[in-house]
């Protein structure tokens, strides 16, 4: 197996545990205070840790000074835009109807969305064998989604129409922001934790200017003064955009944006033995089989 390649896939699957752990932060977190409040603080606190991280590192490394192209600098925002401030709205107040399980299951779509993106705008073909991995990845999350667990189960969240919509939407966005992020990696060399931190930023940024049209600012900031709600904040914030998303974007570095999404998409099959831990829940074997035939879809799209 190529070295490159490895490294890209060893990125992705740490990406995948990490984003199973943070989903339960957040949905804690958001069942308290409300899903914007709680995407606000995550992307604000993520590019604070970032930038000054990133301080940090250029001075061990004066070769990652060298400036990205402002292509590379509009891919990277139009992938904050897609996978920050849209896709992770839509996920965050998925996390909150649906619960973390049954939201983090629907995260399975975003390698569609990417496949889809490469088809229509990119110029690629789909096999057969692809579209039959797109059917598989729809009705198998569909019933993932939905499927209910034990009746003594304190699984948090219901399934409802609003939340599979904000669920499918969320991941479909996701898949945008992993094919635009690795274009910005294809136009030439970009250091991994610039790369991130140019990203995260760009999407505070969006995000500060949304909550300062809507007068949310200072209220949105008082929340970091519960204790409670900030011990739910720093794990998911450690977890899914700081360490988590710096593999991810690595990863994109080394592999293709529909490879990287799938790997990263078996979040759902490390949440389900934590969600059975932490709720007291038995998830049932139809849903375990309902996700792993979701994850073989995506396989297929990816062996196209």
């Amino acid at each position: 197996m190529d070295t490159l390649f490895l490294t890209g896939l060893t990125l992705a699957l740490c990406t995948a545990c990490l984003w199973a752990l943070s989903p339960l932060c957040w949905a804690s977190a958001g069942r308290r205070i409300g899903s914007l409040p709680v995407l606000y603080l995550r992307t604000w606190g993520a590019s604070v840790i970032l930038l000054g991280a990133l301080a940090l590192y250029l001075v061990v490394q004066p070769q990652a000074r060298a400036l990205p192209s402002a292509a590379q600098i509009l891919w990277m925002s139009l992938s904050a835009l897609a996978g920050l401030a849209i896709g992770d709205a839509f996920s965050y107040e998925a996390m909150v109807l649906l619960g973390p399980r049954r939201s983090t299951q629907a995260i399975v779509l975003a390698p569609v969305s990417a496949v889809a993106v490469g088809w229509l705008a990119l110029g690629e073909t789909l096999t057969v064998k692809a579209l039959l991995g797109v059917v598989t990845v729809l009705i198998a999350t569909s019933y993932a989604v939905t499927a209910r667990p034990d009746l003594n189960s304190k699984e948090p969240g219901a399934v409802t129409a609003r939340g599979v919509l904000y669920a499918a939407g969320g991941a479909l966005a996701v898949g945008l922001g992993a094919v635009a992020a690795r274009q910005a990696f294809l136009i030439g060399p970009l250091d991994v934790l610039v790369c991130t931190t140019i990203r995260m930023t760009s999407g505070a940024v969006m995000l500060l200017a949304v909550a300062l049209l809507r007068g949310e600012v200072r209220a949105t900031c008082r929340h970091v003064r519960d204790r409670w709600v900030l011990s739910r904040l720093m794990p998911g914030l450690l977890a899914g955009p700081v360490v988590g998303m710096i593999c991810y974007v690595a990863a994109l570095k080394y592999m293709e944006s529909g490879l990287v999404s799938t790997v990263s998409s078996m979040s759902p099959l490390f949440i389900l033995p934590m969600v059975s831990f932490r709720y007291q829940s038995r998830i049932g074997w139809r849903a375990v089989l309902a996700t792993a035939a979701a994850l073989a879809g995506v396989a297929l799209i990816c062996l196209r």
